[in-house]
C-alpha cells in the first residue's frame, strides 16, 4: 500500500519516501517512545503542555527517553535505532515544534 501512495504522490509532483521495514519500525517506535516519556512527564508534573515539559522537565523526560528506548532496543535487536544523544535530541527537537500542545 505505501508503494502505491508513494506513486500517487510522485504523480502529482510530491515527495514520499517509503522506507524499509526495520526503518520504519524504528520510526514507529521511536514515536510512541516520544508520545509516552512526554505524556508522562506531563502528567508526573502537573498535567503541563508538551513545551513546558521539553523546558522545564528536560531530566525526567531525558531519563525516560533513555529507559524506554533500552528497552526497545532489547525487544527489538534488528532494528536500527540512533545513539541515545541523537534519539533524545531528536525528541526534544520535535517537542518544541508542537509546544503549545
Amino acid at each position: 500500500h505505501a508503494e502505491s501512495l508513494a506513486r500517487r504522490l510522485k504523480s502529482a509532483d510530491m515527495s514520499c519516501k517509503v522506507p524499509d521495514e526495520l526503518n520504519f519500525q524504528s520510526m514507529m517506535l521511536e514515536k510512541h517512545i516520544w508520545i509516552c516519556a512526554f505524556m508522562l512527564a506531563g502528567v508526573k508534573n502537573g498535567g503541563v503542555k508538551i513545551g513546558e515539559v521539553e523546558k522545564d522537565c528536560t531530566a525526567d523526560v531525558t531519563v525516560l527517553i533513555s529507559e524506554l528506548l533500552a528497552s526497545c532496543r532489547l525487544a527489538n535487536p534488528a532494528v536500527p535505532f540512533d545513539d541515545t544523544a541523537t534519539v533524545t535530541a531528536r525528541l526534544l527537537a520535535y517537542a518544541r515544534s508542537v509546544a503549545h500542545f
